[in-house]
Formats: C-alpha cells, sequence, structure tokens
C-alpha cells in the first residue's frame, strides 16, 4: 500500500488511476496543477513515467520540448504520489464548485422564483413560435391590374386603336403592343406554367402581372422593388419569376425563333445581300458590350477592357431586316473579337457545315464573266480575322473601285450595329447596367430579349424588306471632293495577323467582291432596300 499527501492507494488501482490520468479533462486539467510537477511532466513527455530523482517543488516546464525520460529511471511510488495528489485537488475542486452553485441556485429561487409564476409566460412564447400567415392581396386591384381591366374594357370595345394614347403609354412603358402582350402571354403558359392558387388555397400571382414585370425590368431597366410596387406581389417573388422566367422562355423559344437561315430563308437572305452588291453574304457578325456593375472584384481585370469598366459581351449575326440569326453567351469583356468568335459554334457551322458551306452563288468577273463560287460568308468589321469566311471592308484605298466597294459596304453592315442600338433602345436593362451577381442569369435575359425582338419584327411586319424606289443618293458612288486618292499602303499589317488568319485567301475573295460591285453598280444592277412596315410605325 502506498500513502501520498495522507491519500493510501491499493497496489491493484494504480493501473486504473494511471489510465484515467491520461484521458481528457484530466490532462488538460493538470497541465496547470502546479501542485503536481510531476504528473505535468509525465504527461508533456507523452505517458511515461518519472525519474526517483525529480524535485518535489514547483517548477516550470517546456510543454514544447518536453524533457527526455529514460524506461530504466522509473519510480512508481513517484507517479503515485503524483496522482493521487491531483486526485485530491480535483475532488476539492468538485466539491467548491457544487457548493457554489447549490449556493446561487437557491439564492436565486428565493429571490425570482421566475419558474413558478404562472402568469410569466414570455419564456414559453419565445420558445414555441409559429409561422405567420399573412393574407394574399387581391392583385387584380394593384396598379398594373387596374391598367390591364382597362386596357382589356377598351378592347372589347373596339376604342383601342393602335396608335390611341393608351395605346402608345402601354408600349412605352413595357416596349410591347397590347395586342402583342395578350398573345404572348398564352404563348408562354406552356414553357412557363403558373398555378392559381398554392397548397394552403391562396390565389398566386397571375401569370399577366409576371410577364408585365419581365418587360417592365427589361425594358426600362426596373428594380424589383417597382415590381412589387406595382403588382403588389413581394419583392421577392418578382426577383424570382423574372429569373425563372427567362431560363425557361429562354430553353423553350431559342431555337424557334433564333435560328440560322436555311433553304428557302437562306436563298432569301443571300438574294438581299445580292440586290446590294454583296452575293454569297449570309449575314452580319459584330459584338457589343453589356455593363455589368455587380462583377465580382476578382474577376474585374478579365471583365473590363477598352471601355474601361467591366463589361460583358456578346456576339450576334442579323440579316439585312434585322433579325437575329444566331447570339453567343456572355463572355469577359477584356476579350476582343477575335478570341469571342473562335467560341462561336454558329460562325463554324456556317463555315464547315451543310447547307453554307456548300452554297453556290454567282459573281461578275472584271470583264462582266459570270464565275461560280462556293460557300457563304458573314460581313464584318476590321476587327475580325483574316480569312475568306469573314470579309471587312478596306481600311485604306488603293483605287476607285474599293473606295465604293468600301463605303458601301460600311453602310450595309450598319444592319447589326442597328440591331445593338434598337435592342438596347428597347431594352433598357442592357444599356444602363445590370445588377445580377450571376453571368448565367445575364445571359437567359439576353436570350430572353433576343427572342422578344425577333417578335416584335415579325409583328410590326419589319422582317419583310422591299426595294425603296424613293431612295435618292449616288448609289454607291465616290464622292467627288475625294478624287485625290492616298498612296498604295499595307492596310493588313501583320501585327493584326493572328492563328487562323489566310491572308491569301481573304484578300482573293475580297478582291472578287470588288470586281463584281464595280461591274454591277455600272450595270444599275445595285439596289437599296427599306422595311415593308416602315410607313406604319
Amino acid at each position: 500500500m502506498y500513502t501520498c499527501y495522507g491519500v493510501q492507494i491499493l497496489p491493484q488501482n494504480l493501473g486504473k488511476i494511471w489510465d484515467d490520468f491520461k484521458e481528457p479533462p484530466f490532462a488538460q486539467i493538470f497541465r496547470q496543477d502546479l501542485v503536481a510537477p510531476a504528473l505535468l511532466q509525465i504527461l508533456s513527455a507523452g505517458g511515461g513515467q518519472i525519474a526517483p530523482h525529480l524535485p518535489h517543488t514547483p517548477q516550470k516546464h517546456n510543454l514544447r520540448q518536453p524533457p527526455h525520460i529514460m524506461d530504466d529511471d522509473l519510480d512508481e511510488a513517484a507517479v503515485t504520489a503524483a496522482a493521487c495528489a491531483s486526485v485530491h485537488s480535483l475532488h476539492t475542486m468538485s466539491m467548491q464548485l457544487n457548493d457554489l452553485f447549490e449556493d446561487g441556485l437557491e439564492e436565486q429561487q428565493s429571490h425570482h422564483e421566475w419558474w413558478d409564476d404562472p402568469d410569466d409566460d414570455d419564456w414559453s412564447a419565445e420558445a414555441i413560435r409559429t409561422r405567420e400567415s399573412r393574407p394574399r392581396p387581391d392583385y387584380n386591384k394593384s396598379a398594373w391590374g387596374l391598367r390591364l381591366a382597362q386596357m382589356e374594357s377598351l378592347r372589347c370595345s373596339h376604342n383601342l386603336a393602335q396608335h390611341s394614347r393608351e395605346a402608345r403609354a402601354f408600349r412605352a412603358d413595357f416596349r410591347v403592343p397590347y395586342e402583342f402582350f395578350l398573345e404572348f402571354v398564352e404563348m408562354v403558359r406552356p414553357v412557363f406554367p403558373a398555378r392559381e392558387h398554392d397548397v394552403c388555397g391562396r390565389l398566386c400571382v397571375p401569370l399577366e402581372l409576371k410577364v408585365l414585370g419581365v418587360l417592365q425590368v427589361l425594358g426600362r431597366g426596373n428594380c424589383f422593388a417597382d415590381v412589387a410596387n406595382f403588382s403588389l406581389m413581394s419583392r421577392t417573388t418578382a426577383e424570382q419569376s423574372f429569373h425563372r422566367f427567362c431560363h425557361c422562355f429562354a430553353a423553350g423559344l431559342w431555337r424557334t425563333w433564333i435560328r440560322l437561315p436555311e433553304g428557302e430563308g437562306l436563298r432569301r437572305v443571300e438574294s438581299t445581300y445580292r440586290s446590294l452588291g454583296y452575293p454569297g453574304a449570309v449575314g452580319s457578325i459584330d459584338c457589343t458590350h453589356v455593363p455589368w456593375e455587380r462583377c465580382a472584384f476578382s474577376e474585374t481585370t478579365t471583365h473590363k477592357g477598352k471601355e474601361g469598366y467591366t463589361t460583358v459581351v456578346f456576339e450576334a449575326i442579323c440579316d439585312h431586316a434585322g433579325r437575329i440569326l444566331a447570339s453567343t453567351k456572355g463572355y469577359p469583356g477584356a476579350e476582343n473579337d477575335k478570341t469571342v468568335v473562335q467560341r462561336d459554334l454558329s460562325v463554324r457551322r456556317v463555315e464547315g457545315e451543310e447547307p453554307w458551306v456548300s452554297y453556290k452563288y454567282e459573281m461578275y468577273d472584271e470583264t462582266g464573266d459570270v464565275t461560280e463560287h462556293t460557300g457563304g460568308w458573314l460581313i464584318a468589321d476590321g476587327g475580325y480575322h483574316r480569312v475568306p469566311l469573314l470579309i471587312c471592308p478596306f481600311k485604306v484605298y488603293a483605287n476607285v473601285a474599293e473606295q465604293q466597294w468600301s463605303k458601301r459596304l460600311e453602310s450595309v453592315r450598319k444592319d447589326i450595329e442597328c440591331l445593338f442600338g434598337r435592342l438596347k433602345g428597347r431594352f433598357r436593362l442592357f444599356k444602363t447596367g445590370i445588377l445580377f451577381g450571376d453571368r448565367t442569369k445575364i445571359d437567359d435575359a439576353w436570350f430572353t430579349a433576343c427572342i422578344i425582338h425577333n417578335m416584335l419584327l415579325a409583328f410590326d411586319g419589319l422582317d419583310q424588306l422591299e426595294v425603296d424606289m424613293d431612295w435618292e443618293g449616288k448609289d454607291g458612288e465616290a464622292d467627288s471632293t475625294t478624287g485625290v486618292f492616298p498612296a498604295v499602303t499595307v492596310a493588313d499589317s501583320a501585327e493584326d495577323k493572328v492563328s487562323g488568319d489566310d491572308d491569301a485567301a481573304f484578300h482573293a475573295h475580297r478582291q472578287c467582291l470588288v470586281d463584281h460591285f464595280a461591274f454591277a453598280k455600272s450595270s444599275s444592277e445595285v439596289q437599296w432596300f427599306r422595311a415593308v412596315g416602315a410607313d406604319t410605325r
């Protein structure tokens, strides 16, 4: 039997005591117990026993570098002494804490006795929380609900003329005519289903108000709080409905309204450009930048380009009527046209897939003989690759024919510039700056705007072109004041070359187009077009 600090320990209990003091919480507590420096050193040394010559006075030990203890220096009595002292200290401490807790509990019970008061039930109310139920507002009495009722009343009484004050105000606010809005709502019901009642039997927000909210945000760039004020739906519902609508709408109707021309449509698009003096062209291509004010700071470098602020760049292809034929998703604004076009799947299709790669058309040579060429091409600006697929005007002119051809091509390719202007003018969200934090949501909104643009183009009759018989001009002739031309220079410098350029084929194809235009112009075959519905806008 061992006696340590007045505590007697049987030898058969030493193993159990030692195992207990090696585990938490004893290990953490004993590191601060200066009464048992032997046990402290044992613990810091990793579980060994203590040498018999260890002093019995408190000493400071470096826990990061524990002393080295040899196994042959072990002394079981020293270990038992330290363990028993620690047991005694812990027992005393636990008794004191228990007494303090009981005294404090009795004092609090005698003074407050808050759990015995049956009238004080604040604590039970906080513990049991019930879901707050709010009555749904009458959405038909909202500002937009009353306006729709007024418009429907005028339509039923045949007093809603196209140029009436109410009709013009509705289109100015929501960017679409009221007749188009009614057809639009019925069109989107299959792709954007909305229930009339929720799971609790309450009325849901009508689909008409959700569509108005989408058109308001796209058309005017309003915040979702404005939509909530006009429709009485919550701001969260307005935001979630907008993003869900754009996603479902773009996924369900994109291939119906946005597609490259094929068959008769391809021949119609090419014949328009042929009449303008550019046979074989199947569209115009360019990029546009949309301000993105919610761009993450970590992505600022990749989204800030020549504009000086963070943007998202989209590339689109359109025909001469301004109908969108293809569009990419958004890319970082620091990327240029040459980088974006390499990711454009539509351009790759025109370059290597049917029916565009084998499309045949005829051109005049410089003597007026007809030659056959194969493969459609796109009208571009000088920021694209030098390949036969992408034809741009000359930077400098070597002769009058090149100047006339370039000036006319610059006018023709204004169709893509006008497209971006009309898109940003009709849908101000892409003009004033987008506050969405997710770029995929920007893509869905852009795709939705492109689809609605083509829908409105067909609804207004502006997707069809006719020859402008009243067009007055010099029919592509060079201005008389530009008789002196600059010296022949290298228009396409080497610094503009990138991987994938084919200068020889590019210049050969462009020269064929110049020769054709010169002969067609001299034969009065070059025409100009205008939209069929231009007089009714």
